[in-house]
């Protein structure tokens, strides 16, 4: 699956609280996570078992996540995001092929609380988002090598054209994750 790592807190959607996770320090990232449990909007799905969905419709492959949702009892989130109880693991993407739907999500910003809608083209393959605010799309600036793999990464942000340095990840502490990350 694919979707968007977002926290609720009582004020609504707080893109801090995701922000706190990238702290280098594992206890303190797992302080974060504990104080504020992130939820996952799922809005897309790419696999379903050996099968690569990437190829198909989009509307093909809404229909197939709806049902893995379904299936896994994945709730639907409502339209208004601000309304998902805080610590939900995981909630299914609203999702509209009406422009206009699209449109007033975008606009309505004291009842949804979004930076943004991702527009696609009705093939799947094609996307853009389209955002209202500033949001943080990390770029990888360089990495740490670690027992045979990729132990942190440093990330940035581009500020116009400048490039500021943000910060790392924590360290990537299973070797798994480490190869992973090389690869």
């Amino acid at each position: 699956v694919r979707g968007s790592l977002i926290v609720v807190d009582p004020g609504g959607l707080t893109f801090a609280a995701v922000r706190r996770r990238l702290h280098p320090t594992p206890a303190l990232v797992e302080g974060f996570a504990l104080a504020s449990p992130a939820t996952l909007a799922i809005t897309d799905l790419i696999m379903e078992g050996s099968t690569d969905m990437r190829p198909w419709g989009l509307a093909d492959r809404r229909r197939a996540l709806e049902r893995l949702a379904d299936n896994l009892s994945i709730p639907a989130a409502a339209t208004n995001l601000r309304r998902i109880a805080p610590g939900t693991p995981f909630v299914l993407s609203p999702q509209t092929f009406d422009r206009s739907t699209a449109r007033a999500w975008l606009e309505d910003r004291d009842a949804t609380g979004r930076d943004g809608v991702i527009a696609r083209h009705a093939d799947g393959r094609r996307w853009l988002r389209v955002r209202r605010v500033r949001s943080a799309a990390c770029v990888v600036t360089g990495y740490r090598h670690a027992g045979g793999g990729v132990g942190s990464i440093r990330l940035g942000l581009y500020d116009g054209s400048r490039l500021i340095d943000v910060g790392r990840t924590v360290a990537f502490s299973r070797a798994p994750v480490r190869r992973a990350a090389a690869a």
